[in-house]
């Protein structure tokens, strides 16, 4: 998906995370097999991402911390909320030019986000949706 839009929406993707998830920031980069995607995992704080969110073109992104900081800096932000179990009512992003993408795909019976055994629902993200709705709250 960071590849899909680099090139589509022609912008570099910054992928971001804690500390923690340097590791894994930088093998979404590395598999995105084009320099318009950049880990910048665990390199900046609260304040800097913002910084870097408030010049962005747009934010997406599974609901997190960072959503929240993107909306709340005006960047036009897409939250996904992938999981049946998820409050996207309570726990959407807020801002003029924010959107939400519910989930699409099952979930196992019984699962929820801390019990899930495979997170098939990431995995088959609906990108289509997620891109018109990116579309609407950029334009």
């Amino acid at each position: 998906m960071a590849r899909e839009l680099a090139e589509r929406y022609d912008a570099d993707v910054l992928v971001s995370g804690a500390p923690g998830d340097a590791p894994l920031t930088q093998a979404v980069a590395r598999l995105a097999q084009t320099h318009r995607v950049v880990s910048i995992g665990g390199t900046t704080g609260v304040g800097g991402f913002g910084a870097l969110a408030r010049e962005a073109l747009g934010f997406v992104g599974i609901t997190t911390g960072s959503m929240h900081v993107a909306a709340a800096v005006g960047c036009p932000t897409v939250g996904i909320f992938p999981f049946q179990t998820d409050y996207p009512d309570r726990w959407a992003p807020l801002g003029e030019r924010t959107a939400v993408v519910r989930p699409s795909f099952p979930c196992h019976r019984g699962d929820s986000k801390e019990r899930c055994v495979d997170y098939a629902c990431v995995a088959n993200l609906d990108r289509a949706r997620i891109y018109a709705v990116l579309d609407t709250v950029l334009n």
